[in-house]
């Protein structure tokens, strides 16, 4: 049996030369009857700070996360927060339908409904009695 996506998958966390981190998010993929669902772990990243672009069969993410700020007068004791960009790309099987694709991106979560094309759905025989 074939999987849903082949991915590039590196979940370390990665600093660059301009101090901003580039982030792989993590992520979960499963097959549903209707095709396949993948979910991408982004917190702290506003629906304005996400860019999905779909090249051919290649799904490519790219999210940034800024600093949250300190309020007022308060000094920043320690962080652990990285600023950076989230960058993701799955490779599409020939059977999704991309023209159906949809995108739902709810409390840091970005879920991505990926339908099969209607011909490669299973199809059910009814027997009839003679």
């Amino acid at each position: 049996m074939s999987t849903c996506v082949s991915t590039k998958k590196n979940c370390d966390v990665q600093s660059s030369t301009e101090s901003k981190t580039q982030l792989s998010p993590y992520t979960d993929s499963y097959k549903t009857q209707e095709g396949f669902v993948i979910k991408v772990d982004l917190p702290g990243v506003s629906k304005e700070n996400l860019d999905i672009q779909l090249d051919s069969s290649l799904l490519k993410i790219e999210a940034y996360r800024n600093l949250p700020k300190v309020e007022g007068d308060s000094k920043l004791l320690y962080s652990e927060i990285v600023e950076g960009k989230y960058l993701r790309s799955f490779k599409l099987p020939d059977t999704v339908d991309v023209e159906r694709i949809q995108a739902k991106f709810e409390n840091g979560v970005l879920e991505l409904v990926l339908p099969e094309k209607a011909e490669t759905q299973p199809k059910k025989i009814k027997v009839e009695l003679t």
